[in-house]
């Protein structure tokens, strides 16, 4: 989890629409004032006991379960060349 990434809009977005979630961010985040930036829109979101944030690196096995029980992936980025991410699980 990098401020590239987005994570911040993506929660701001999702109090701003009524929409029925569950979010799961995964990812470590070294950046700890980012981290205390997204735990506190976490803690304050008016669905909060809607969002997940896993805050550790996630191992292969683990990611290809979340995205097997994932309805739909989001990837809020600032600014993206490329992601590894959209490619690892699109073929199961």
């Amino acid at each position: 989890v990098m401020r590239y990434k987005g994570v911040d809009v993506l929660l701001k977005a999702l109090t701003e629409i009524e929409l029925d979630f569950k979010l799961t961010i995964a990812g470590a985040c070294n950046d700890r004032t980012l981290a205390r930036e997204i735990e506190h829109l976490i803690d304050t979101h008016p669905r909060r006991e809607s969002i997940c944030w896993i805050d550790r690196y996630i191992e292969e096995a683990e990611m290809a379960s979340l995205f097997r029980g994932a309805h739909a992936l989001v990837l809020p980025y600032r600014k993206i060349e490329q992601s590894g991410v959209c490619l690892l699980y699109t073929s199961d």
